[in-house]
């Protein structure tokens, strides 16, 4: 009460105050009123004064601009003066008296005083003269001078005159225009003075009024601000009262509002409580996860997901002793919940690596980040990103035109510039990288290109590629910092699961969508609400219980946590169901992902198999386009989705490998989609089982000589095939020599389908490709080879793909298309271009054009412009993000090269082109081009003979395409391609030397087919075959070809059809020996086993599974070498006496002895030099798979893939397999090592395939012989003999004898050469050989008819060490065997 009373007479005061306040301002109010009406009658009289002020002045004005255009006109003509006609002026000695009047009113005007011609002629050399004359102010003239020029201008009127005085002169003419000018202006100036000064006392006046106004006005002002303060004393003293009477209610409700302030702070006190605690563990951590979270982006940005987490836990193993418990998550430290989230709705996969890689970008200052991105989703993300929290951000390409402006104002105005699609770092972004800036005059500049540009501190830079061969320079290596957003395993199958879903069952996926977006708007929710609580209470100011917007947010806060805790919760039991239905379609997932896998790794079999996930995306979409069945179920769809898909994939995938490589990959596929059958055996068929290939044990008498090592290390490395089967058993021969061994398997036999494999691989390898075709096709159908029209509908089936026909060099799909688009669109509609440096800008624009128009465009003969592609890729990129014709079709056609652009390769339809393999295929086809080229109608039709002589010229030209593409698949020689441009030369040869068949002969054997080969063996190979078809009985059909056929004798395009018709299908190796099937079956075997190498063992450094089996698949070769090191060590022991050779110096090395000597010191470096390159692997396992360096994975690679390394190639040319390289090196190193007595190879029969360089042996045979026979090397020859009585014997110190040499296409039966049948095998032993050096007056050996033969260091070393002459019975015999191609060999490993 005490102080309610005391508040009343407090309140008293405070309103008698108020009242004395209201009568002051009643007061001033009044005096305001006074002064308001003495200004506004000032006004009035103002504005009068003004008007008549204006009304003066625009008299005055418009007399000053009557007289300007007189005056701006003489300016003109003054300005067009020649300084030609000044120098004129200037060089008169006597000048015209008009010319010096002119002049002197022109100086009296600028102030000159000096009028005499020297001052005159002065004036007009200056330099300045015209600007002094047009810039001279009319103001300035003084009345004086007027005055004075007036006189001269009245006295002189006649050089004043305009038409006098432009006869003396033409530049004295404006020059007597401007003095009279000037001086109108004068007078003019002199007429409207007196109305200035009256217009400067009327201004004065109004000046006056003026003043006078504005203190009134401040009199006013200065009473409104006393009645202002008035007022707020007013409102103070009535607040004043108010707040008094509002004080005694607050009181009562102070001691509610903190009590309801405390019950709503209570759920926050407990959640801070947990916060605080996380926050002191963070604390005390935060040292440890600073050096992870720095280390994960500076070291694991552009790993993988397997090697990050391998990474992670080694770290994390390291802290463990300190910190027991810690764990570690880049999400949790890089990024709050709320970033995420927007993240995610930006578009960013919710996939772990994409959400690393985010924070990662987000965290780089210093380094530039390089982002790779081949699916295209980063840079979806980066857009939103930069627009949202940068505002200022550029998108832009190298390859854009305007990329260079666009660099310049990024850099200069501060913004982030992402620059996309590149390959690599381009060298304009190098100083922007490096920030190479220069500080000049205060301005930070920058060079770019040829221009300094200001540089903005604000300025960032972001590099994103599509290649995921992230091939970056070493100069700038140190300023990015690569990204890599490479799809992971589990994020591919999530994105599969989406898209399943969306199509089969849309209902679900749009319940679930709906969900998560509820789900996370009511965690985003509780996340702002708890941020507000924070804010408010952080940023109150004053007594928290008087904060009603405080305490009513935590009113409203209590009520929505408990909602959305209530949604919450039946949200994550509403997608827990959502999620079960999801997953039933999980196994497709899966299997899909895996499928993907697969298939990318057949970028490592060739450049051109690049397939992007759009791609594979498409083939989803199109099996599940094929309906249900109502009874399957989702189970049953999901196996039947399976299924379609491995099928389709083989079909579409398929179609665009070559032939060659088509089994390859359906091998691959099945065995990575069903590898359990395989287990053990799958290392054993690749070669990475390891064995040492020896063994004891007798081997069954049917197991054929060349295959007893394949026998031994398949019972080595798959012992379960021999404990299940008996071996012994005769049935096993009858099927060893079975034509099909597939139907002759012994019915005791307990093998599975792989088992089966196995064995044919090892016993039959020439039936080998055929078993697997046979194990293939029982999974899946093997695709066709795709035409023009197939590969259009299927590329309209798919986005309208651009259609990229890769041919090899001897084919061209040019004619299809173009036939093709005639009865499609018509050629009016289509336009070829074949490309070359100067047609790339006409491609683009074409390509534009097109796009727009809806035609077709061509680009042919791409492989010659192959830098350019990454170009062409983004031009088609651009065009199909915007709008395309939907008639529009891009068709490209390329010769397959290496560095082929991947962006062009993915983003199209590939279809192989390649001639068909046989003779009467090819034949064909060659006709078929004749008659579209219109070759065969300019071929003369009365001229048979010429017709019959391209018959003739068909049958060689496709007989040496099939005979060269023979000899590279049976023994890796270089494929000699015969193209267009060879059967074009031979056409014009027939065309002109129809009747010279010697000449022609001559000219297509030295020029045409034989000017491109420089091995004698092949030109030998290719004479025969001319000489033979291009004989003249030949030609005109008295002999046949082979095989019964003749060329036929009328000259119709119909009858040549007819015969080649009539050549068999199975006739695949014209020439060649009966065996030869065998051969080349057995090369096309290890063909598709060193392939599946190359598949299999693409080396992704990022996963660790597949680094696993890579360390693993490597590790069978060191572990070989190993072995031998340790049988190395005890030969070295056991020999080290023998070792020495003896050799006191005294007396000169035999050159046997020195050859022996050099043999053993080579093997001894080889093996140190071998030693060096295997500790540079070190100890390897699958533990340390994920932690592989560089150099361990480079070493590694090629032992992988079955390629022995250069290096060792460099030090020793042995095989290309590096197990069968090391088993080579350590035959003739263990040789080496026994070998101590050159004696002995005099002595008793030598192994050339046991010599490093049997050639070398041969070289010191005949120095040995020199010094026997005490004469010159040059006296003495190498001959050869079989016979064991001939003449040579009796040189035996100067010969030695070889044998195990080894001979293909024929048998050598005592002392001549025998036919080989179907059965014999590929290689044989020949007799052995005596190799002497004699004499050359020795008389040469009567042999009879021979056949000289090279005799080749091995299979994998084409070095010949000698010739020898084979004899043969008749000259028909001897081209039989150059045809079949026999050959010798020390060596057939």
């Amino acid at each position: 009460k005490a102080d309610a009373n005391k508040q009343k007479l407090l309140l008293e005061t405070a309103q008698a105050d108020a009242d004395a306040a209201m009568n002051a301002i009643s007061d001033e109010l009044s005096k305001s009123q006074i002064k308001s009406n003495e200004i506004e009658q000032l006004k009035l009289d103002l504005a009068e004064k003004s008007q008549e002020a204006i009304k003066r002045k625009a008299y005055i004005q418009d007399e000053i601009e009557s007289i300007q255009p007189v005056l701006d006109a003489a300016k003109e003509a003054v300005s067009h003066i020649e300084r030609s006609n000044l120098d004129e002026i200037r060089s008169l000695k006597t000048p015209p008296s008009a010319i010096v009047d002119v002049l002197s009113g022109v100086l009296m005007l600028l102030g000159i005083e000096d009028l005499t011609w020297m001052s005159m002629k002065k004036f007009l050399g200056q330099r300045g003269v015209k600007d002094s004359i047009l810039n001279f102010d009319a103001k300035i003239m003084s009345p004086e001078v007027v005055v004075k020029v007036e006189a001269i201008v009245k006295k002189k009127s006649q050089s004043f005159d305009a038409a006098a005085i432009k006869k003396v002169s033409v530049a004295a003419s404006p020059l007597a225009a401007w003095v009279r000018a000037n001086l109108e202006y004068a007078r003019v100036l002199k007429n409207v003075k007196p109305l200035q000064a009256t217009l400067e006392a009327a201004e004065n006046e109004l000046q006056q009024s003026q003043f006078q106004l504005d203190n009134c006005e401040s009199e006013l002002s200065a009473i409104n601000r006393n009645v202002e303060d008035l007022r707020i004393k007013f409102r103070m003293q009535i607040g004043h009262a108010e707040l008094l009477k509002e004080n005694i209610r607050a009181s009562s409700e102070r001691l509610d509002t903190a009590q309801v302030l405390l019950d709503g702070l209570k759920g926050e006190s407990l959640r801070w409580q947990e916060e605080v605690s996380r926050l002191e563990v963070e604390i005390y951590m935060v040292h440890v996860e600073s050096l992870l979270f720095s280390g994960f982006i500076n070291y694991l940005s552009a790993r993988g997901r397997s090697i990050r987490d391998a990474s992670l836990r080694a770290w994390l193993i390291f802290f463990k002793t300190d910190f027991p418990e810690i764990t570690f998550d880049l999400a949790r430290v890089g990024a709050s919940e709320m970033q995420l989230s927007l993240w995610l709705t930006w578009g960013l996969p919710s996939d772990q690596q994409f959400v690393e890689n985010a924070i990662i970008i987000c965290q780089l200052e210093k380094k530039v980040p390089y982002l790779v991105d081949p699916s295209g989703v980063a840079l979806g993300w980066l857009k939103e990103y930069y627009s949202q929290n940068e505002g200022q951000v550029e998108f832009s390409s190298v390859g854009d035109e305007s990329f260079y402006n666009v660099a310049i104002l990024c850099v200069k105005f501060g913004k982030t510039l992402v620059v996309t699609d590149c390959e690599g770092m381009p060298s304009i972004l190098y100083p922007l990288m490096r920030r190479e800036v220069t500080v000049s005059g205060g301005r930070t500049m920058i060079e770019m290109g040829d221009r300094s540009v200001d540089f903005s501190d604000n300025f960032k830079l972001v590099v994103v590629s599509r290649s995921s061969e992230h091939d970056i320079a070493l100069s700038a290596k140190g300023f990015v910092s690569p990204v890599v957003f490479n799809m992971s395993r589990d994020a591919l199958e999530n994105e599969i699961l989406d898209l399943v879903v969306r199509n089969e069952i849309p209902e679900t996926e749009e319940r679930l969508e709906a969900v998560r977006l509820t789900e996370k708007s009511l965690r985003l929710d509780l996340i702002q609400l708890e941020d507000d609580i924070l804010e408010s209470l952080s940023t109150a100011d004053g007594n928290l219980l008087e904060n009603k917007g405080l305490l009513q947010l935590l009113k409203v806060t209590k009520d929505k946590v408990s909602e959305i805790s209530d949604a919450l919760l039946k949200s994550e039991e509403a997608s827990c169901e959502l999620f079960e239905q999801k997953d039933k379609f999980r196994s497709f997932a899966q299997y899909a992902s895996k499928i993907f896998t697969l298939v990318q790794n057949l970028g490592s079999l060739k450049a051109a198999y690049q397939f992007s996930l759009e791609y594979f995306f498409d083939l989803i979409k199109k099996i599940m386009n094929t309906p249900s069945s109502d009874h399957e179920g989702v189970e049953g769809r999901s196996d039947t989705l399976c299924s379609s898909l491995l099928k389709h994939t083989v079909s579409c995938i398929g179609k665009s490998l070559f032939k060659e490589d088509r089994l390859a990959f359906i091998f691959h596929i099945l065995h990575g989609m069903m590898p359990e059958p395989w287990g053990v055996a799958w290392e054993y068929l690749l070669g990475h089982s390891i064995s040492m290939g020896f063994s004891d044990e007798m081997l069954p008498a049917w197991v054929p000589q060349d295959r007893k090592y394949a026998y031994t290390k398949l019972q080595e490395c798959v012992p379960a095939i021999f404990e299940r089967n008996n071996f012994e058993s005769d049935e096993w021969r009858s099927w060893a020599e079975a034509i099909d061994p597939s139907l002759t398997l012994p019915k005791s036999s307990v093998l599975n389908s792989v088992e089966n494999l196995l064995l044919i691989h090892s016993i039959r390898p020439d039936y080998f490709v055929r078993a697997i075709s046979s194990y293939c096709s029982e999974e899946v159908d093997f695709p066709t080879s795709a035409n023009v029209t197939d590969a259009y509908r299927q590329a309209r089936e798919n986005s309208n793909r651009p259609i990229l026909f890769i041919s090899l060099e001897d084919s061209d799909p040019s004619s299809e298309i173009e036939d093709f688009a005639s009865s499609t669109v018509g050629l009016d509609s289509y336009t070829v271009i074949v490309m070359a440096k100067d047609q790339l800008d006409i491609s683009i624009a074409l390509l534009r054009e097109c796009s727009k128009k809806g035609n077709w465009l061509c680009l042919t003969n791409l492989h010659l412009v192959v830098e350019w592609l990454p170009t062409l890729a983004r031009e088609w990129r651009k065009i199909k993000e915007g709008n395309v014709h939907e008639d529009f079709q891009l068709w490209l056609v390329a010769e397959h090269r290496d560095g082929f652009s991947k962006e062009l390769l993915e983003c199209s339809e590939k279809v192989v082109y390649e001639s068909p393999q046989g003779l009467r295929q090819n034949m064909l086809l060659l006709y078929s081009n004749w008659e579209s080229s219109d070759v065969w109608s300019r071929v003369d039709l009365q001229n048979t003979n010429i017709r019959m002589l391209h018959f003739a010229l068909a049958w060689t030209h496709c007989l040496l395409q099939e005979r060269s593409w023979y000899n590279q698949k049976l023994n890796g020689s270089h494929n000699i391609q015969y193209g267009r441009g060879d059967l074009k030369a031979a056409e014009l040869l027939i065309c002109s030397q129809s009747d010279e068949y010697d000449s022609l002969r001559h000219l297509m054997k030295d020029i045409v087919y034989g000017g491109k080969v420089d091995d004698p063996v092949a030109l030998r190979l290719i004479s025969t075959y001319i000489d033979l078809i291009f004989s003249r009985d030949t030609v005109e059909g008295k002999k046949e070809l082979m095989c019964g056929i003749r060329i036929p004798a009328s000259p119709e395009f119909t009858s040549h059809i007819n015969t080649i018709s009539k050549i068999p299908i199975d006739f695949e190796y014209p020439g060649l020996p009966p065996n030869a099937k065998y051969s080349l079956e057995k090369s096309k075997g290890d063909q598709l086993i060193k392939k599946l190498k190359q598949i299999e063992f693409n080396v992704d450094t990022n996963d660790v599974k597949h680094s696993k089996a890579f360390v693993d698949a490597a590790s069978s070769v060191v572990s070989i070498w190993k072995e031998y090191c340790r049988q190395c060590k005890q030969a070295s022991n056991e020999n080290s006496e023998k070792k020495s050779d003896g050799h006191d110096g005294k007396h000169s090395l035999n050159p046997l002895e020195v050859f022996l000597r050099n043999e053993r010191h080579f093997g001894e470096s080889l093996f140190t030099e071998l030693n060096e390159w295997f500790s540079l692997i070190g100890p390897i396992s699958s533990d340390d798979a994920a932690t592989l360096t560089e150099t361990q994975q480079r070493l590694c690679n090629d032992l992988v893939r079955g390629d022995a390394p250069d290096h060792w190639q460099k030090l020793w040319e042995g095989p290309n397999d590096p197990k069968t390289w090391l088993h080579a090196f350590f035959d003739r190193f263990f040789a080496s090592i026994e070998r101590n007595d050159a004696n002995k190879i005099l002595e008793a029969p030598v192994r050339l395939s046991q010599f490093f360089f049997p050639d070398s042996l041969l070289a010191a045979l005949h120095q040995h012989a020199c010094r026997v026979e005490k004469c010159f090397m040059c006296d003495l020859r190498m001959t050869c003999s079989f016979n064991t009585n001939s003449s040579i014997l009796s040189y035996s110190t100067n010969s030695i004898v070889v044998e195990g040499i080894y001979i293909q296409g024929a048998i050598f039966k005592e002392t001549s050469l025998s036919s080989v049948d179907a059965s014999s095998p590929q290689f044989s032993t020949i007799p052995p050989m005596t190799i002497a050096f004699i004499p050359i007056t020795e008389p040469l050996l009567e042999l009879g008819e021979t056949l000289s033969v090279p005799v080749f260091v091995s299979l994998w070393n084409k070095r010949t060490v000698l010739d020898v002459s084979l004899p043969c019975a008749s000259e028909n015999d001897k081209r039989k065997w150059i045809l079949g191609g026999v050959s010798l060999f020390t060596d057939i490993a």
